[in-house]
């Protein structure tokens, strides 16, 4: 743990209603300003930080949402919505190459 944290529990839902208890770290806004680097890094952890003036919470640090989507996801519901009709996919043009002379070996 760091010092200067005010340890309080947080009831956090997942996508799919579970329900689970999650720690919320608070800290004041002084102490947010000299530890900023480190305190990033238990929001990359994971980890809710919540700054603080004079004990009244004015922001929260929290983890950047991670997508467990994959563009096949996402494309497989544009053509799911569409049906594939007026989505077509053409082969690229082909690119005109200079004519030179070029010694493969």
């Amino acid at each position: 743990e760091f010092s200067g944290a005010l340890q309080m529990k947080s009831l956090q839902y997942d996508q799919h209603s579970h329900e689970r208890e999650r720690i919320v770290n608070q800290v004041q806004i002084a102490y947010a300003k000299a530890h900023l680097s480190g305190l990033l890094e238990r929001v990359e952890g994971g980890e809710e930080i919540v700054i603080a003036r004079r004990g009244k919470a004015i922001a929260r640090l929290i983890p950047e949402p991670v997508s467990r989507e994959t563009a096949a996801d996402v494309f497989g519901k544009v053509w799911a919505v569409g049906g594939g009709r007026g989505l077509t996919i053409d082969a690229p043009a082909e690119l005109s190459l200079p004519n030179r002379d070029v010694d493969l070996d």
